[in-house]
């Protein structure tokens, strides 16, 4: 916000980055809000949405898995320190959501459920467009860490039906130090920073 040409030239190069961030995801410029990585994109969209739900009269309820990165397990058990809920899913034999445990969950009416798209350490890729259906027909906001996914696996948000995504700017050759959160629908969660 900066008058002087040095913070001009920094938030011209801000916006390119923003639209080109929003053109490889089919999403609108200002629906993509950097962070400083993807911990922090990963801890806006859980404990952010479950603050939404607080201040909106609902539960403050996550949902997630058991083989999330540790940057959305600590975001959930953040989640159950501000006086929410959290419910932690199986995965079968092949690291894949247990989808009777996913519907139990919906049941309940989450804030957010949040599943991690290609998996870390053991390579699993969810089957998101499933995942996105049961959130979608429960009128539940999907998250997904697409840190791993991002320019490696087609990504469409529209088939997912997912509200939220994080990335990560050094796994596609940016810097260390920045990642972005695409939020579809800002009504779903609230600032942590203020």
């Amino acid at each position: 916000s900066s008058s002087h040409r040095f913070g001009r030239a920094a938030r011209a190069g801000l916006e390119q980055g923003k639209r080109e961030t929003a053109e490889a995801l089919g999403v609108e410029p200002n629906q993509v809000i950097f962070t400083s990585g993807g911990t922090e994109a990963d801890n806006l969209a859980l404990i952010g949405a479950a603050l939404a739900a607080r201040t909106g009269g609902r539960r403050m309820h996550v949902v997630t898995t058991a083989i999330e990165h540790k940057a959305v397990l600590a975001a959930s058990h953040a989640v159950v320190n501000l006086g929410g809920e959290e419910t932690i899913l199986r995965v079968d034999g092949d690291g894949i959501v247990r989808f009777d445990d996913l519907d139990a969950a919906l049941q309940r009416e989450p804030a957010l459920v949040s599943v991690m798209w290609v998996n870390n350490e053991v390579g699993v890729v969810q089957p998101m467009a499933e995942i996105g259906e049961r959130c979608r027909a429960a009128g539940v906001p999907l998250h997904s860490d697409a840190v791993q996914a991002f320019g490696k696996i087609p990504i469409d948000l529209d088939v997912v039906g997912c509200r939220l995504l994080s990335i990560s700017g050094h796994k596609v050759g940016a810097p260390k130090g920045i990642g972005a959160l695409i939020v579809r629908d800002r009504k779903i969660i609230e600032a942590i920073i203020h």
